[in-house]
């Protein structure tokens, strides 16, 4: 029954795509409805066959289906706990996405394309979940980042947007290449494509780390681990805000799916930590350089894409602790990080889809993305202003909400580090989750910053005062996923022993128990305990306290004081350059930094400065010490094979022969 409801979700999702192009523009609203209906119905139906998987402790359903035109391959198909999991978050996401497309397209050109792609991606991504064999996952692994390289180039009449697409496809093909190797070794050791035979290879540490470390670099590399992210905050910005909300909140986990299954199920780590050590490191550096490099951006949407670096970094620091825990025979303790992993990926899909839904609807209404234009929108957009609230307080980690269940149950794992034998290993953990703590309250700054630029504060602009409130359909998208914020915040316990199937399936080991609804205790209740709906209710109590006591008291309002220079305009207010500066010159080392300050002559009187023009320009260093040394390494070689082309035909005959040679001689 999953396994058909899933299949029928992706026939029903590419479906919708498909019929948007069989009308003309003259029947835009009716292409346009019928998609987002057939849309709309394809994700009920995968986040019902992934909650079917989660909850049925029946075998893994599994699918066969004979290729007549590949007679060596078939189509095989799997829904176990892994991928319906990730079913689930993509039926979500997809879902409110959904909802939100038909308003936010109104103003958009190329509809009926944007709507096409928008199916193709979201069934490429489903496909890859359900794929039990390498060539089906590469197949609808291209398929998924070959359809979202045009949705990021939609707009392509822009040079922005072409270059940010061509950035990605090369990040997403080099990705592609590293885990096609990985695949290839275990199908050559396996004999086999089929996923089923790689799970029961027992290789030697040598060829297991070689496969581990390619996997990670291909799915790293769409996952966004520094220092291969930085095709992240050039995609998200010019990409429509639902195909960023589903590229950021869905595809970046689908990397992370990929992953779990090549580390957890295909290879066995043994008593190699040395693996998990690197993931640990990897995942803390990129949490650390994403929030870093967040706090200084000023585009809103750039602003969550390095988020989107800093949550894979968490991630990944979960996965890390795991294969630490799992090689020193500590099963508990994995469990424990993998789970925490698990609930980030759902969290972290649940409030950047939220944010970046909330950014899109600004977007729309201002025209605008630069916060230093922004200010006072929550007079015009009181019910976004709250759901994006919603969204900050969530990825800020602060309880009730779900942000700070995952990143608890991380530290968690992380805190008993002290029950290694390792010394090494008790130093660096320890060290990682003090990092961990940095990066939450870096965090919490950032969208202090943030929701302060975009809604407090006066307009900086004239398109901030003819703003009005998003349309019913998309603040509907953003009330649904702020529930969820709250709701997987309030209850963790029941996600958490669902999720207990996935950790038996992948370590063999699985929690005894999270506690009672109430409270949730991963360790044991003389450590620690965490009740979420206890601390709703306390805040609750004191909000209403607060405002009883508040509310019949005589107030007035004044002008806030002005330090005596005659009233504060919208020029005079803090910008977030300015808020960002104590943080710049705290980390000034981690960015490539630009300031320029250009005085202005008065006109009048040459010698008196009528303005100061200050200019400040922050780039990645991940461009200076990773890709121009790689660019300028590829560029030689490419001089150098240009040599090679003559022009004269026998020459090529001959390199057509030799290769030939080889081939025969690789195949007998």
């Amino acid at each position: 029954m999953a396994l058909r409801l899933a299949t029928l979700s992706i026939a029903i999702i590419f479906l919708s795509g498909l019929l948007p192009l069989c009308f003309s523009y003259a029947y835009q609203k009716l292409f346009s409805r019928l998609n987002a209906g057939l849309l709309i119905l394809g994700s009920l139906c995968a986040l019902a066959a992934g909650c079917l998987a989660l909850l049925n402790t029946a075998p893994d359903y599994s699918l066969t289906i004979p290729l007549s035109f590949l007679p060596m391959l078939s189509l095989q198909l799997k829904l176990d706990a892994l991928s319906g999991y990730f079913f689930f978050i993509v039926g979500l996401v997809s879902f409110a996405v959904a909802i939100y497309l038909p308003a936010y397209i109104q103003s958009i050109p190329h509809k009926k394309y944007l709507l096409f792609f928008t199916a193709v991606f979201i069934s490429g991504m489903l496909l890859v979940l359900l794929a039990n064999n390498a060539f089906i996952f590469l197949f609808a692994w291209e398929l998924m980042s070959l359809s979202s390289y045009f949705l990021v180039a939609h707009e392509h009449e822009h040079e922005t947007n072409r270059q940010a697409a061509f950035i990605y496809l090369l990040m997403a093909q080099m990705s592609g290449i590293f885990i096609l190797i990985s695949f290839g070794l275990l199908a050559k050791w396996s004999g086999s494509l089929n996923f089923n035979s790689f799970a029961h290879l027992h290789l030697s540490s040598a060829w297991t780390s070689v496969i581990f470390l390619l996997g990670l670099w291909g799915f790293g590399t769409k996952a966004g681990l520094v220092p291969l992210h930085a095709w992240l905050p050039k995609a998200h910005p010019v990409a429509p805000s639902p195909i960023s909300a589903l590229m950021s909140g869905v595809m970046l986990k689908i990397a992370v799916y990929g992953f779990i299954r090549l580390s957890f199920y295909f290879l066995t780590i043994g008593n190699l930590w040395t693996l998990g050590g690197v993931v640990l490191f990897i995942g803390t550096i990129s949490a650390l350089i994403g929030v870093l490099y967040a706090i200084m951006q000023h585009d809103v949407k750039c602003l969550l894409a390095y988020h989107s670096v800093e949550n894979i970094g968490i991630i990944f620091i979960g996965l890390g602790l795991s294969l630490i825990f799992q090689a020193t025979n500590h099963s508990l303790l994995a469990t424990l990080g993998l789970l925490a992993a698990l609930y980030h990926c759902l969290n972290h899909a649940l409030f950047k889809s939220l944010l970046f839904l909330g950014a899109g609807s600004v977007i729309q209404q201002t025209h605008e993305h630069d916060l230093e234009q922004m200010g006072g929108l929550i007079h015009k957009m009181p019910r976004t202003a709250f759901y994006f609230l919603i969204g900050c307080l969530s990825i800020s980690a602060l309880p009730p909400f779900n942000g700070f269940v995952s990143e608890w149950l991380t530290f968690q794992t992380a805190l008993q580090s002290s029950l290694l034998a390792n010394g090494l290993l008790r130093i660096l953990i320890p060290l990682a989750a003090a990092i961990l703590a940095l990066t939450g309250i870096l965090a919490a700054t950032c969208f202090v910053k943030t929701y302060g630029m975009i809604f407090l504060g006066k307009a900086r602009s004239v398109p901030m005062h003819t703003a009005h409130e998003a349309p019913l359909t998309m603040r509907f998208s953003m009330v649904l996923l702020a529930s969820c914020c709250l709701f997987f915040g309030l209850f963790p316990s029941f996600t958490l022993a669902h999720l207990n199937a996935i950790a038996k399936q992948s370590i063999g080991y699985a929690l005894p128990a999270f506690g009672n609804w109430l409270w949730l205790t991963p360790i044991s209740i003389q450590q620690t305990a965490y009740s979420g709906l206890g601390i709703f209710i306390v805040l609750l109590f004191i909000t209403s306290l607060v405002y009883f006591w508040w509310h019949p008291r005589q107030y007035k309002s004044v002008s806030p004081w002005d330090c005596g220079f005659g009233g504060l305009t919208e020029r005079t207010q803090y910008t977030g350059t300015a808020f960002a500066m104590p943080i710049r010159r705290i980390f000034q080392a981690f960015w490539k930094i630009t300031e320029a300050k250009e005085r202005r002559p008065s006109l009048r009187q040459p010698h008196q400065t009528q303005s100061v023009h200050y200019t400040l320009h922050t780039d990645d260093w991940a461009w200076e010490w990773f890709y121009k040394p790689w660019r300028s390494g590829m560029k030689i070689a490419s001089q150098s094979i240009a040599k090679w082309q003559s022009g004269h035909l026998r020459l090529y005959l001959t390199y057509m022969f030799i290769t030939l040679i080889i081939l025969l001689w690789l195949v007998s």
